[in-house]
């Protein structure tokens, strides 16, 4: 498991969010509410192939799909949590982290419990080295999930 952290710092919408902090005293349905945005922009991205920057996903070399879907398993081990005054949105897969941010160039694979790596098509191998991982992003906070969190905070505080 990994944690990436992405901060929000945005003066129209820390406004509306002082408003609504004067009328409740806890906020934490506020911030589910705000969590289930990212969340189904965050699943989004997965149909897109776009980070949330608005650029594209490096495609697969040797397959015709898009990237960060053979499974599912990723996309579908992003959950939310938030109390009073934040929201986390969280990737459970341990290789979360390698797709966000990719790696820093080639990386050796050895075996673990077992004394060779078996490469499908290959054979097996005492190591591996894999080329590396591109950034695939696709956690965070785009100008459209900015927009619709502060189109739901307008309609909070117009609402009080």
């Amino acid at each position: 498991m990994s944690t990436i952290t992405i901060t929000l710092d945005d003066a129209d919408m820390r406004r509306a969010f002082s408003t609504l902090r004067q009328r409740f005293s806890n906020t934490t349905h506020i911030m589910d509410e705000i969590g289930e945005i990212l969340l189904g922009s965050t699943q989004e991205r997965f149909k897109t192939g776009i980070g949330p920057d608005g650029i594209a996903w490096v495609s697969l070399k040797r397959e015709s799909r898009k990237p960060l879907v053979k499974g599912g398993t990723l996309r579908d081990q992003i959950s939310t949590r938030a109390g009073d005054g934040w929201v986390e949105i969280h990737a459970a897969a341990n290789y979360a982290r390698f797709h966000q941010e990719g790696t820093q160039g080639p990386y050796d694979i050895r075996p673990k419990d077992k004394k060779a790596v078996k490469v499908p098509g290959v054979g097996a191998r005492k190591k591996v080295t894999h080329p590396g991982i591109p950034a695939r992003p696709f956690m965070g906070i785009s100008d459209d999930d900015r927009k619709q969190i502060a189109a739901f905070l307008q309609r909070l505080v117009q609402e009080i």
